[in-house]
């Protein structure tokens, strides 16, 4: 598969105000040719909640998302969002990637490695061991691991900053 899209995960745990443990992996998938058309994924695990994931993402960046996941679908539009252009959000369950992840037998480690106090470290070896299992499910795409320190800041909302040239 040509790498034209590549994946930036960016992970980091976070306490959510419901009581669950949670982590938030945002995901990056940049159009080379046009670097602000951006998608944006949170996948985020609760007790409450279950897995979901949401995808933020200039409308031209929507069909190669949706090439890549094409289990995501697209549920609402807004337009002028952000920086001008169109914003898609795309909500799915996650299934398959969740899938993915009990078939790469981490599954039960990743939910351990999380705690209630925002994360101590600790996931960082099972998240490493989750996006390996993933980049299999992308067949070749570049998949590169970063950690933002938010400060209890979602860093979904950390991504979109970055995407909009808020923040570097």
């Amino acid at each position: 598969m040509e790498l034209k899209y590549p994946i930036n995960f960016t992970v980091d745990g976070h306490h959510y105000n419901n009581g669950g443990n949670s982590i938030s992996i945002g995901v990056l998938v940049t159009d080379d040719k046009r670097p602000e058309s951006t998608v944006i994924e949170r996948v985020y695990e609760t007790k409450e909640l279950g897995f979901a994931n949401t995808f933020l993402a200039e409308s031209n960046a929507v069909l190669k998302a949706t090439e890549l996941m094409p289990e995501f679908c697209v549920r609402e539009l807004f337009p002028k969002y952000g920086n001008g252009g169109k914003r898609v959000v795309i909500r799915s369950d996650c299934r398959s990637v969740v899938e993915s992840i009990k078939k790469s037998k981490c599954y039960t480690k990743f939910l351990r490695g999380v705690r209630n106090n925002g994360g101590n470290g600790n996931e960082i070896d099972e998240v490493e061991k989750i996006l390996k299992a993933i980049q299999e499910k992308t067949q070749g795409y570049d998949i590169k691991y970063q950690k933002i320190k938010g400060r209890g800041q979602n860093p979904a909302h950390i991504l979109c900053r970055i995407a909009e040239g808020r923040i570097n």
